[in-house]
């Protein structure tokens, strides 16, 4: 199973729609899921994020850059935040 780095764009219209404390609506959250496949729900909180698939219940996890840590806790603490973008090495196969 091979990775690639994916591009990942936290968009204003993330913030605008996205949910503080929400661990799948959040706006990192919501940037990564235009990423991956689908069908795989996205769950973020400090320092990881997982990917759960409908045909195996095993959460896949994967760490967050440390800037996105801290960018999280900014929105969730409602501060005020601006549009980013970071990388992640995903598996080829969650990968849209």
């Amino acid at each position: 199973m091979s990775e690639i780095l994916v591009d990942v764009s936290v968009t204003e219209n993330d913030i605008l729609s996205g949910r503080a404390q929400h661990c799948s609506d959040c706006p990192v959250a919501r940037a990564i899921a235009r990423k991956v496949k689908s069908d795989l729900p996205v769950r973020v909180s400090y320092g990881h994020f997982s990917l759960t698939t409908y045909n195996d219940p095993t959460r896949i996890m994967h760490h967050l850059p440390i800037e996105v840590t801290n960018w999280i806790k900014e929105y969730d603490a409602f501060l005020h935040v601006e549009p980013f973008s970071f990388s992640l090495f995903l598996s080829e196969e969650l990968v849209k």
